[in-house]
This record gives structure tokens, C-alpha cells and sequence, in this order.
């Protein structure tokens, strides 16, 4: 009985406090410090009604165009699927052509022009004449060192059929996936344009062009004007050729002369020496004597 009297007057909190380091504060307060008041908070209570509340809930038909969104070419909505992979096909050669042009850019950038180097040849800055030497014991004239730079520099950047061939299938998907594509009439209408201004820039090119041919003959007119070619010496006059006689026509002289016809004459039927037999002329056909003056 005394045991169990002893576990009721047992109080725990007569036992001495262990106190652990964890459990002291680690704040640096003095004793002013706790005895100061702390200062009331200041909140700021939410607006009544936000915007939130009075936006009209998605409908269907919203959630479904963003999950569905509208082509970047509006004509391509009401193609068929097969026209809209033909149409993406359509603008992947369109991009691949533009990109090859790109290239030539760049190919034209890297080449010299003649002209600047005609130019600089007249101001003295360069002699085009002169020899350049572009392998071991091999020279050439700079005017022909720059006429083979360029063209080496005209394919120096290549739009590799290989790289097409592994993009193109890649980007047309793209391109139908994201509603972009070229129709037939957006085609066709790109091809007119484009055949119209390549001919405008070749007519630019070829006003400057005569403007340039204009100028050239100016500077060449001035500057034979203003340095005229000497005078050729005199020269002595070369001897006129004699005339040479030429032939008097005078009037063709009559021919007296006939023809005759001698007929043969047999000696037996001359009768005396003295007898002179006369030839027989086609023109009297006859036949006469005459008598031997005594």
C-alpha cells in the first residue's frame, strides 16, 4: 500500500528539466527588446469582385479551335487532305528555290568586279598586266588571275541534292501540320510575279548598262578633243598614169570581092589560043568571050 501511495504523489514536472541545445531561441533580443510592444499588422482586404468572375466560360466550340487551330493560309481549311500535303509540297520546292538563290548571293558576293577592277587599273592603283605568280614556276597576268577567281567563286556555295532529299519530306509535314501551304492559284500568281520582276531587273540592268557604254564614249570623245592627233605628214603627189590610147572605131570598108564559081573547061573545045574564056559569076550565070585585041 505504501508502494502504490508513493506512485500517486509522484509529479513529473518535480524532476529537473534537461534542456537541449536545439530548444534554446536562437534570436539576439534584449531585455528592452521583449518589453517592446510589436506593431498591430496592416491587411488589405480582396477587391469585392474581380474580372475573373464576370468572364464568360470557354464553350465548345473555343476549346476545340485551340486544340484545332485556324491554318495560316485560310484556303487551305476547305482543301482535302491530300491537296493540303500537295499544296505544303508545293511551298517546300518554292523554299528550297529561294534557298539555292541564296547561295548565288552568295556566290556573287565573294566574286570581283570587273569594273571595279578596270577602274582601279586607270587610277594606277593596280596593273592588271602584271604578273602573278599562282603556282611553283607558273605566272599568269593579274587581268586572267581574276577572270578564273571568279569563276571558281560561281559554285563555290551548292545546294546539295542529298540535303533536299532529307529535309523535304520533313518540312512538308510541318507545312500541313501548321495549315501552311501554296494552292494552285497562289502558284500561278507567284510565277507571274516572279517572271515580271526578273525581266525588270534585267531592264535596270541594261539602262545602267547603256548609261555606262554613254559615259565611256564621253570621257573617250573629251579626251580626243582635248588632245588632238598631229596632222599627218605631206605626202607627195604619186604621177597620174598616162592615158592610154584607145582604139578609133571607124566604119567597116565594103568588100567588093565575090565569090566565083570556076567551072571546068575541057581544052578540046577551045578552038584558037587568041580565045579567053571568062569564069562563070553566080550573079549573071552566064557565059561569054571576048576577043583578044590585036
Amino acid at each position: 500500500m505504501a508502494e502504490q501511495n508513493n506512485d500517486l504523489d509522484f509529479n513529473i514536472l518535480d524532476e529537473q528539466v534537461n534542456e537541449k541545445s536545439y530548444t534554446q531561441p536562437n534570436v539576439s533580443l534584449s531585455s528592452n527588446d521583449l518589453k517592446t510592444p510589436i506593431d498591430e499588422p496592416s491587411f488589405t482586404p480582396p477587391p469585392a469582385s474581380s474580372d475573373d468572375d464576370f468572364k464568360p466560360k470557354e464553350t465548345a466550340e473555343e476549346i476545340r479551335a485551340k486544340k484545332n487551330p485556324e491554318p495560316f493560309n485560310p484556303e487551305m481549311k476547305y482543301l482535302p487532305k491530300k491537296e493540303q500535303n500537295m499544296a505544303a509540297e508545293q511551298l517546300a520546292d518554292l523554299i528550297f528555290v529561294g534557298y539555292g538563290r541564296l547561295h548565288d548571293l552568295a556566290n556573287y558576293g565573294l566574286q570581283i568586279d570587273p569594273k571595279k577592277l578596270n577602274k582601279m587599273h586607270k587610277e594606277g592603283k593596280i596593273n592588271l598586266n602584271a604578273m602573278v605568280e599562282y603556282d611553283i614556276g607558273s605566272e599568269m597576268p593579274a587581268r586572267d588571275f581574276f577572270q578564273e577567281y571568279n569563276k571558281e567563286m560561281q559554285g563555290f556555295f551548292k545546294l546539295d541534292d542529298e540535303f533536299v532529299e532529307d529535309v523535304k519530306p520533313v518540312l512538308v509535314r510541318v507545312l500541313a501540320k501548321k495549315g501552311i501551304g501554296m494552292t494552285d492559284e497562289n502558284y500561278l500568281l507567284f510565277k507571274l510575279a516572279e517572271d515580271a520582276g526578273t525581266k525588270a531587273f534585267m531592264f535596270i540592268q541594261q539602262k545602267r548598262q547603256i548609261g555606262q557604254m554613254l559615259k565611256v564614249i564621253g570621257e573617250a570623245t573629251t579626251s580626243r578633243d582635248a588632245n588632238p592627233a598631229p596632222p599627218p605628214p605631206p605626202q607627195n603627189p604619186a604621177p597620174s598614169p598616162e592615158p592610154t590610147p584607145q582604139p578609133s572605131a571607124t566604119a567597116p570598108q565594103p568588100s567588093y570581092a565575090e565569090a566565083v564559081e570556076v567551072e571546068e573547061v575541057n581544052l578540046s573545045e577551045v578552038v584558037s589560043p587568041d580565045t579567053i574564056i571568062l569564069p562563070k559569076s553566080k550573079k549573071s550565070g552566064k557565059r561569054g568571050r571576048k576577043p583578044k585585041n590585036e
